[in-house]
């Protein structure tokens, strides 16, 4: 008897409606699949391909910011670098996952939903946005925040929601994300208020390793079962 979920087929040659479809992930080390207790079998890339048979197209860079900002390290890193750099032409998926380390950077501004300049945030994301339709104009983008921090050095406990940076909490990044994103009609994932890490839980994560990237899956997945 086939044996079916409602995301994907587990006993038929094709794993799902998304079987054969190209995904290009853009963004940052979390985006790229570290954090994960197992990258190559247990991150969201991978289990997107062995769950669903998507092919992906891991572009994603450690350290990476969505904005340049002047900054010859951070731009070489940057999510418009990776998109610039990424050759599009049979990709029906992209996912941009990234803005922890804008955050971070101490560099950034956020600007206007306006904006198109590589020094502002969300002027950044208008630009990724951009670059992505104008290298394939049917490409479905699905944009995603980051994720909480518990800290942002390794060896200190000073967490995302409890420490501005230029008068910045990383909340302030997804929310302009969100903000990009509904001035473009693009979907956005929340997993900054959605995640279910925060600063009451995090030490359960890190020591259990629990597979937080299975939630970032599965909504990705409901997305592109829903659009393709």
């Amino acid at each position: 008897m086939k044996e079916k979920t409602e995301w994907y087929s587990t006993n038929t040659s094709v794993k799902s409606r998304l079987d054969g479809k190209k995904l290009h992930l853009f963004g940052d080390g979390v985006c790229f699949g570290m954090g994960s207790s197992n990258i190559p079998e247990l991150s969201y890339p991978a289990l997107l391909t062995s769950r669903y048979g998507i092919t992906i197209s891991n572009h994603a860079l450690g350290d990476a910011t969505i904005g340049e900002y002047g900054d010859e390290y951070l731009s070489e890193k940057s999510v418009i670098r990776q998109i610039e750099n990424a050759s599009l032409v049979n990709g029906d998926f992209a996912i941009i996952f990234a803005g922890s380390n804008d955050y971070k950077s101490a560099v950034s501004r956020i600007g206007l939903n306006t904006d198109t300049s590589k020094y502002y945030f969300k002027g950044a994301l208008n630009t990724c946005i951009q670059k992505l339709i104008e290298k394939n104009s049917s490409i479905k983008i699905l944009v995603v925040s980051p994720l909480f921090r518990a800290r942002l050095e390794a060896d200190d406990f000073r967490n995302s929601d409890d420490t501005p940076i230029n008068e910045l909490v990383l909340k302030d990044f997804s929310n302009a994300m969100k903000d990009v994103c509904e001035y473009n009609h693009i979907p956005f994932l929340d997993l900054q208020t959605t995640g279910m890490i925060n600063k009451y839980n995090y030490k359960k994560h890190q020591d259990y390793k629990l597979p937080i990237e299975n939630f970032t899956l599965k909504k990705g997945v409901e997305y592109a079962l829903r659009v393709c």
